[in-house]
């Protein structure tokens, strides 16, 4: 998962994310419940914003790295806000 793209989505169950390729095509895919998710950290900068994962069946926490600006996305940032959100609403919860 080391230097790879990502389309990540927000289901009301938990996070998808599919790593692409160069051409942007589909090469696996990655599904989080948000049951799974144990905490999450968000740090903020002018360009990038990232989010540490950290999940009940690892030590390590998954980072995400998100530019805020995309030139051809131009929501880019609004829809990353958009996936704490859902962190935030749904991720720590507890049943």
């Amino acid at each position: 998962m080391i230097n790879s793209m990502y389309i990540v989505s927000a289901t009301k169950k938990g996070l998808l994310m599919v790593r692409t390729n160069a051409l942007n095509e589909p090469i696996e895919s990655v599904f989080i419940p948000f049951k799974e998710i144990k905490s999450f950290k968000v740090k903020k900068g002018f360009l990038r914003i990232v989010i540490d994962i950290f999940t009940k069946k690892s030590e390590k926490p998954l980072t995400m790295r998100f530019n805020t600006f995309i030139l051809p996305i131009k929501k880019q940032k609004q829809n990353t806000e958009q996936i704490i959100k859902l962190l935030e609403s749904n991720a720590l919860k507890r049943d």
